[in-house]
């Protein structure tokens, strides 16, 4: 799995993930970098459903974010629930082209 990376490209991915493609970027929440929007969102989503948990990894400082169905891994809290709304989107993080969902080019 490639390692998003936080920031505008990555918070319009989740935006067009979650529904809205035609979002306009000045209005997208900042969920790669804000832990209430990220938080949020994942909530709306059913991430945060019976078995959802955030917790800090054991083995570094990195987060993870794990249900039944999903397992998402990052540096921050932020960042690894907004990879848990893309996986749980099906988004194929084998290129880690955030384009691959329409993000940068919606129709």
């Amino acid at each position: 799995m490639i390692e998003l990376k936080a920031g505008p490209e990555l918070d319009r991915t989740v935006a067009v993930a979650i529904g809205d493609p035609r979002m306009p970027t000045a209005i997208i929440p900042q969920y790669s970098t804000d832990l209430n929007a990220a938080f949020a969102e994942a909530e709306k989503s059913g991430l945060f459903g019976d078995d959802g948990c955030l917790r800090m990894a054991i083995d570094s400082k990195d987060w993870v974010y794990e249900d039944l169905d999903h397992y998402a891994r990052a540096t921050t809290p932020a960042l690894a629930i907004c990879t848990a709304i893309l996986a749980a989107k099906d988004y194929d993080f084998t290129h880690g082209d955030l384009d691959a969902m329409g993000a940068l080019n919606p129709t």
